[in-house]
């Protein structure tokens, strides 16, 4: 936005942050990110097959979406990638990401039934690890929402990471704006 200093990162600062968590941590992990955000996922794609993990899909927005990117080459995914979510508890927790909608808190996503024990498939154990790969949109006052969601996983033992808090968890940038900060504006007007 206008109000916005400097200019916004390039997206791809963001894939050595999922390298990174991905190489630490050490059971499941679960990354809560926009449906819509194609680029971002394939970066999660890519770590997770970087660290020899199977991926499941969960959300309805999130599995339509990539099987649309999919099909029509916009994502790349090797052969034997994904599982059913189903079936991610009868992997070893290390060899498991799980990408999920709920990045923002909404009462339905599958990261939030996880988060308060109602999701059919999947309970959320210690040693899981959540990144948060966005930030509270301001005008929605979802703020509230993400909070007791992350109070749920954090009370489950589970480690969360989240844009707003990585200098506290000693992680890179796990989001960036989609939207063009002033110096970026300032250059198309010119």
């Amino acid at each position: 936005t206008t109000e916005r200093p400097g200019r916004t990162p390039s997206e791809s600062t963001i894939a050595p942050s999922y390298v990174k968590i991905l190489e630490q941590a050490p059971g499941r992990v679960f990354v809560a990110i926009f449906s819509t955000n194609i680029n971002r996922i394939q970066m999660i794609i890519d770590a997770a097959v970087h660290h020899g993990r199977k991926i499941a899909l969960d959300g309805r927005s999130m599995m339509s979406t990539l099987e649309m990117a999919v099909r029509h080459g916009f994502v790349k995914v090797p052969k034997g990638t994904f599982v059913p979510i189903n079936s991610a508890n009868s992997l070893p927790d290390d060899k498991v990401v799980v990408i999920c909608t709920g990045g923002q808190g909404e009462p339905s996503s599958a990261l939030m039934r996880m988060s308060t024990g109602d999701h059919r498939n999947i309970k959320m154990k210690p040693q899981d690890t959540v990144v948060l790969s966005s930030t509270p949109i301001p005008e929605t006052g979802n703020d509230a929402l993400i909070g007791s969601m992350v109070d749920d996983l954090l009370r489950k033992n589970v480690h969360v990471f989240q844009h707003t808090t990585r200098e506290l968890d000693g992680c890179g940038p796990l989001h960036v704006s989609g939207h063009a900060s002033r110096e970026e504006f300032r250059e198309m007007i010119d």
